[in-house]
């Protein structure tokens, strides 16, 4: 991840990824975990982001084994580490971007794939 998530307070946090898709959400300032758990497979890359007003963490990788056929998945983490959303993708993502492009204060997330696709994706969905 590129900078830490600010959460509500001021407080940051920051993701570790481990093997068979394990992670911990970690005070950046203490380095104590805040939230832990198990994604679908490697995490190639994580972000942080803004949806609905909220702080979250979105996670991408490839798919171990795949999701009902996908290879790759997109999940957005609370600041607990509790799954918000998470979203099988043809391709192991390979890069992920969080950014409000249309200024409704939301970010989007904007996954590239190994399957040669970018890839919008939004909370509504």
């Amino acid at each position: 991840m590129q900078q830490p998530a600010r959460l509500e307070g001021g407080a940051e946090m920051a993701f570790a990824g481990g093997e068979h898709g394990r992670f911990a959400l970690l005070d950046a300032a203490t380095g104590q975990a805040r939230g832990t758990g198990t994604l679908p497979g490697m995490v190639m890359v994580a972000r942080a982001a803004v949806w609905e007003g909220q702080p979250v963490i979105a996670a991408a990788g490839s798919a171990e084994p795949s999701i009902r056929g996908h290879s790759g998945f997109v999940a957005v983490l609370d600041g607990t580490g509790r799954r918000l959303s998470m979203t099988p993708l043809d391709g192991q993502v390979m890069d992920l971007a969080a950014a409000d492009f249309d200024g409704d204060g939301t970010d989007e997330l904007v996954a590239v794939t190994g399957a040669y696709r970018l890839i919008l994706m939004r909370p509504s969905g």
